[in-house]
């Protein structure tokens, strides 16, 4: 729904859409008179996180230069993590046994109305994405003058010349040769751009092979069990104030990528943080190896297996915040051709969702018949195929435009050339 909502419309207009689901599901949480209308209200949330999911990594990756792409999208990752630490202090503030109100989490889910008004607001003020509009044009010439797309352009670019300004939109209409080509003046459909996307053969494997390693290293169960093993290292019954700790370092990692991302290249970060996963992991197994498990399943820590434990976790949050966190969506969003860029992010969103359900509901019955322990482990080992994966199969995309990596991808890979800072060291 998503692919086809966002390709028709744009994607300034489905993220617009988003705010309005958000403010919408925000009031009806707040006003829910019973469990089934607050089942529903949340519905109609999730709905516009889907749209949010697969329009905003597409509009930033589309007008942003080849030079801060990488910065721009990752930055989409920090300010997600911006919100969740704004939620958990929000919900302590009208929640916490010594500030709590009647009905306190009616005001916790009407604050989202806010957030998602300025949403609304703000894109309505924003031009549409240049290579959305010129994407339009191809079909319907008379509702999207060229024009209008280089107008956009020019908005987004500020002080170029001239020059520059006809050479990026050169590139951008040379990409869109073979989809002129391929539908002959019609509309293209929803099945051939799936199609086609299956024969992105490299773009498919580097871009949702990183969405479902994100998921399958971990990520959901970790962080499901992060409370649990905060309360066990000493915070107690304050989970709020312990998933907000959890919610900083987050933010500070993913700072780390932001700041280097255009720097250092995609894949140099990914070996890294996926790297600090597997060490976290396998010091997070060993320490639960070593504590005895009492009757109840709990763990009899020590101190100083608290500590460890906690530190493990702080790395592991890192290091997915530094690697698969921002990376991931980011690659999604620069290895496949404009003309099908919307359908895939769609798919790639529903790998996600799916992955997540995956890994959320078979934790517990991974954990009895491996122990948490063995759970660890497993994640680990996974990570290390993981940094094998990055090695062999994702591009370094870092300084191209999107129109040279879809070039660099329907072309056969050379061995000659160093993909990345990392490999030039070792020339």
């Amino acid at each position: 729904m998503v692919c086809v909502i966002g390709d028709a419309f744009g994607r300034r207009r489905e993220i617009m859409l988003a705010g309005c689901l958000y403010v919408s599901g925000s009031l009806l949480s707040a006003l829910a008179k019973n469990f089934t209308m607050l089942v529903i209200a949340r519905l109609v949330y999730g709905v516009g996180i889907g749209f949010a999911m697969h329009g905003a990594p597409t509009f930033i990756s589309e007008i942003s230069p080849p030079s801060v792409r990488g910065t721009l999208v990752s930055m989409k990752e920090a300010a997600i993590v911006v919100g969740m630490i704004l939620g958990y202090l929000i919900g302590y503030l009208f929640t916490s046994a010594s500030t709590s109100m009647d009905g306190g989490w009616r005001y916790v889910f009407g604050v989202g109305l806010i957030f998602g008004s300025v949403v609304v607001v703000g894109f309505y003020f924003l031009p549409p994405s240049p290579r959305w509009l010129r994407l339009k044009s191809i079909n319907s010439p008379e509702d999207y003058p060229e024009s209008v797309a280089l107008d956009a352009l020019r908005r987004y670019r500020g002080d170029v010349t001239e020059d520059e300004l006809m050479s990026e939109m050169a590139e951008i209409d040379d990409s869109l040769v073979v989809l002129t080509d391929r539908n002959g003046g019609s509309k293209p459909s929803f099945v051939a751009d799936l199609l086609e996307m299956v024969q992105q053969k490299r773009a498919c494997v580097a871009g949702f092979g990183l969405v479902l390693l994100q998921q399958v290293t971990g990520q959901p169960s970790v962080l499901y069990y992060a409370t649990s093993i905060l309360q066990d290292a000493g915070f107690g019954s304050n989970s709020t104030l312990a998933a907000t700790m959890v919610a900083v370092v987050k933010l500070i990692a993913t700072c780390v990528t932001v700041l280097n991302v255009d720097k250092f290249g995609r894949r140099i970060l990914l070996r890294i943080g996926i790297s600090m996963m597997v060490v976290s992991l396998v010091g997070m197994g060993f320490v639960f190896q070593a504590s005895p498990q009492n009757s109840d399943d709990s763990y009899d820590f020590t101190l100083t297996s608290k500590v460890m434990v906690v530190l493990c976790l702080m790395v592991y949050v890192s290091g997915y915040q530094v690697g698969f966190g921002p990376i991931s969506w980011l690659m999604v969003s620069e290895v496949f051709p404009l003309h099908i860029r919307g359908t895939a992010i769609g798919a790639a969103v529903v790998v996600n969702f799916a992955s997540n359900l995956g890994m959320t509901y078979s934790y517990l019955p991974v954990k009895e018949a491996l122990t948490t322990q063995g759970n660890f482990w497993m994640y680990a080992a996974i990570s290390v195929v993981a940094i094998l994966f990055v090695q062999l199969c994702v591009p370094e995309t870092k300084g191209k435009s999107l129109e040279e990596i879809q070039g660099m991808l329907q072309s056969e890979p050379t061995s000659e050339e160093p993909e990345d800072d990392y490999a030039k060291l070792h020339v």
